[in-house]
């Protein structure tokens, strides 16, 4: 079990850098766009992405890659005065019959990242991290059209299985002004 912290702690100490790097280059980005007022950096959650929860189903039999966040014909538009930064991939604990081979990131319609997800080891029993290296970690600014591909396969040919991917990030936007309303 000491082993395991030990791993644990010394992967986030090494991944610190590059959160503290995407923190501030999430604000930059937003700072830029904003021009006025003040802006504020929070976490990323599901809705940022347009999703409602950072869970994939993955269809029974699957072999290729599964449409996760947006897709292709329906990408997933930064809200105006907006910026995202994501610096890692949190791969719950994994069914087992599904396993997850990589994930792609597509911006204007070209792959811009491919983060493979299979090696990943960080000494956690509930799932690994990834924590991504300065040039793969990635901001996008208003207006970025994306969507997010998965390479999962599903070993069970009868029934679909749930994974789930969960992005590490923040947002920036300016304060004071309503997200949502109930």
């Amino acid at each position: 079990m000491m082993a395991g912290l030990l791993t644990y702690l010394r992967t986030y100490a090494q991944a610190l850098p590059v959160v503290e790097q995407v923190a501030s280059k999430t604000l930059e980005v937003a700072k830029s766009i904003i021009r006025a007022g003040q802006v504020v950096r929070r976490d990323l959650t599901a809705s940022d992405l347009g999703i409602t929860d950072f869970k994939l189903e993955v269809p029974a039999g699957n072999t290729g890659e599964v449409d996760y966040i947006g897709s292709a014909s329906s990408p997933v538009t930064v809200p105006d005065r907006k910026a995202i930064g994501i610096y890692g991939i949190v791969l719950e604990k994994e069914d087992e019959n599904v396993h997850v081979d990589y994930i792609d990131l597509y911006v204007g319609g070209s792959r811009v990242r491919r983060w493979v997800l299979h090696p990943i080891k960080d000494g956690a029993d509930t799932g690994k991290t990834l924590y991504l290296t300065s040039d793969q970690a990635i901001v996008l600014k208003e207006g970025s059209k994306f969507y997010v591909k998965v390479r999962a396969v599903n070993e069970d040919g009868s029934n679909p299985h749930d994974v789930r991917i969960v992005f590490l990030g923040f947002v920036a936007e300016p304060a004071n002004e309503v997200i949502a309303k109930a």
